[in-house]
């Protein structure tokens, strides 16, 4: 896989769930099996929508860049933050807190990490 279609495909689900953490946090309890946390939680939900908007861009805008340390610094990071939530979803499901939809969203984190780490592999 190309540098670019995992920018491409990571900033378009970055984007997605800026719009999900910012505008619908019930839909992200739903997938998550989890319990609407109330004020406090959709406070939060709100704070990581920003987050993954300046991932969203981050990556949108170096999709096209070429191979560069600041390239493989980027695909190294990207696949550090992938694989610290793909193994804390799987935490927390193996704690039982979350259920429902998140063994696909712990693959999709997965992959996300491993497409990154074999860019980054590849070009050190």
């Amino acid at each position: 896989m190309s540098f670019k279609f995992m920018a491409t495909l990571s900033a378009s689900i970055a984007g997605s769930l800026t719009l999900m953490y910012g505008l619908f946090p019930g839909l992200v309890y739903w997938i998550f099996s989890i319990d609407d946390g109330g004020l406090v939680a959709d406070f939060l939900s709100r704070r990581v929508a920003v987050l993954f908007l300046g991932f969203c861009v981050l990556l949108w805008t170096m999709r096209n860049a070429a191979h560069s340390p600041t390239r493989n610094a980027v695909c190294l990071g990207v696949a550090v933050m992938t694989g610290a939530f793909a193994f804390l979803g799987l935490g927390e499901i193996m704690r039982g807190f979350a259920g429902g939809l998140t063994w696909g969203v712990v693959a999709l984190e997965f992959f996300l990490m491993v497409g990154f780490a074999r860019i980054w592999l590849a070009n050190k």
